[in-house]
């Protein structure tokens, strides 16, 4: 975490809340008081970054879904994904044994190459699946 904003001691009472409202309440920063000053603490960007792929790398969708995602994608399962999975005994071991996927699973990533499709699309189809984006925003991206 960074300093975002910083109130210098002295400070009135007035100030001081309108500091906390303005950097807590309204800009969601976290505040800390030293003995210099109150400080507005957030994330950087590389820690937003972060954030945002492991929350992405969480995201969930069932075989189902993925299948039929992959498939507006130009991916026949039948003729493609299928026997890609079963070449692999790992990749085989986990599509049999699970009811959902879990994006961050790196066999994903192994699978998609293989076809040409990129991480970032893997991304975007796990957040359709959860209805983060629209199916048009999935299928143009």
């Amino acid at each position: 975490m960074e300093i975002k904003a910083e109130l210098l001691k002295p400070y009135t009472d007035e100030q001081r809340m309108e500091f906390i409202v303005e950097q807590n309440h309204n800009n969601g920063y976290e505040i800390r008081e030293t003995e210099e000053a109150l400080q507005a603490l957030g994330y950087t960007e590389e820690e937003k970054e972060e954030q945002e792929q492991e929350r992405i790398g969480n995201l969930q969708c069932t075989k189902r879904v993925f299948v039929l995602m992959l498939e507006q994608l130009g991916l026949d399962y039948f003729e493609k994904l299928e026997p890609a999975i079963n070449a692999n005994r790992q990749a085989k071991l986990e599509w049999e044994l699970c009811v959902e996927l879990q994006r961050k699973n790196p066999l994903l990533d192994q699978l998609a190459s293989q076809f040409g499709i990129t991480s970032k699309q893997l991304d975007d189809l796990f957040k359709f699946a959860n209805n983060e984006i629209t199916q048009e925003e999935f299928l143009n991206k």
